[in-house]
């Protein structure tokens, strides 16, 4: 049978939209969970922040919200960025987390494999380099099982004078802390709070003042950084 360039390109046609079917139904058969290892990558390339912000809309779709109903111990409030949420519920919502710190911050994050105590891993990298990834370790535990991270929220309400601060700290029933970076960009772990607080509405106290303040003041601390 002659093949003709009609004939050619109407089987080349057939084939593609066959692999193209194929393919879109292999993609959504993956989990409805997704954790990033690693990112072996030695450069950033467009490409690789294209998939970082495929994964992020598609990563969390079916499965929702990570809870953590595991207890977690506090850190003490001089090692951790800790955040005063009004929410009791630990949920990690990685959808909402990424898109404030890649809208308000120019950052991207991922979630990462392991964690000693129960602890999370999430990987915070600069948006136009995300191969440069700090794993920051993050814990959170009801209010309640945190004093010294409230006596440190008051200590830096009275520092600052309230300011509107003392009526968000008392709506509080919630910490998160997020751990100094051992290794990697120091400005990582305020990045990361800062995308919670943003997505919180959550006031933030430093490890290294005395003051508590939201995000704004984490915004300016990280302009300081450069």
């Amino acid at each position: 049978m002659p093949c003709t360039t009609d004939s050619l390109a109407s089987a080349i046609s057939a084939a593609s939209r066959a692999r193209s079917a194929q393919s879109s139904q292999s993609f959504f058969d993956l989990p409805p969970t997704f954790t990033v290892l690693r990112l072996s990558l030695s450069s950033p390339h467009p490409l690789h922040t294209a998939i970082v912000r495929l994964l992020s809309s598609v990563v969390y779709r079916d499965s929702g919200p990570v809870r953590y109903p595991r207890a977690m111990h506090p850190w003490s409030p001089r090692d951790a960025w800790s955040l005063l949420s009004p929410d009791a519920d630990a949920r990690v919502e990685m959808p909402r987390w990424m898109h404030a710190a890649r809208t308000f911050l120019d950052a991207e994050l991922s979630m990462v494999e392991g964690g000693g105590d129960g602890e999370i891993l999430i990987g915070v990298a600069p948006a136009r380099a995300v191969a440069k990834v700090t794993v920051v370790r993050v814990r959170t535990m009801l209010l309640s099982d945190a004093p010294e991270v409230l006596a440190a929220a008051h200590a830096g309400v009275r520092a600052i004078g309230g300011a509107g601060m003392d009526a968000l700290v008392a709506k509080a029933q919630r910490v998160w802390q997020v751990g100094r970076a051992v290794e990697g960009d120091a400005r990582a772990p305020l990045v990361l709070a800062a995308a919670l607080a943003t997505v919180m509405l959550a006031p933030v106290v430093p490890p290294d003042e005395v003051t508590i303040f939201g995000v704004r003041g984490a915004r300016m601390r990280l302009e300081r950084m450069g």
